[in-house]
């Protein structure tokens, strides 16, 4: 049991290091103002920190042993879940209306995107770790 829920948050954790810093090169290239989206996400170790322990918690979803030999179904699910609060729930509820369209357009295409390689991400170290 403890294996499995530590495999999960470490997997969390590791989720969002990888999109943090995909997200953050993505900004520093241009690629978001490109897109029209104005979401900033600093790098700095009280953000990052929080943004880790929050992926980390997460990370919780992949914990029970469902599709269990699948964890490219899993992690999608999980980074489905994921997408659905942050894009339904927590942007709107921030005043960044449904989807988080008060950064940009394709602001809901990008989250989506990045909470669904967090669930991967997840998902397959989740995998590997709780062996």
């Amino acid at each position: 049991m403890f294996r499995s829920l530590s495999a999960a948050f470490t997997g969390g954790i590791l989720g969002a290091l990888t999109v943090s810093l995909l997200y953050w090169e993505l900004v520093r290239d241009g690629v978001t103002a490109w897109l029209g989206i104005s979401l900033r996400l600093p790098l700095d170790f009280a953000s990052l920190s929080q943004r880790l322990i929050i992926g980390g918690l997460w990370g919780l979803l992949l914990a029970p042993p469902y599709w269990k030999n699948r964890p490219v179904w899993r992690g999608l699910l999980a980074g489905g879940i994921l997408a659905a609060w942050l894009l339904l729930y927590y942007l709107p509820r921030h005043g960044r209306g449904l989807g988080g369209t008060g950064y940009g357009r394709m602001t809901p295409v990008v989250l989506l995107a990045i909470s669904l390689l967090w669930g991967l991400v997840a998902a397959f170290w989740n995998r590997q770790a709780a062996r």
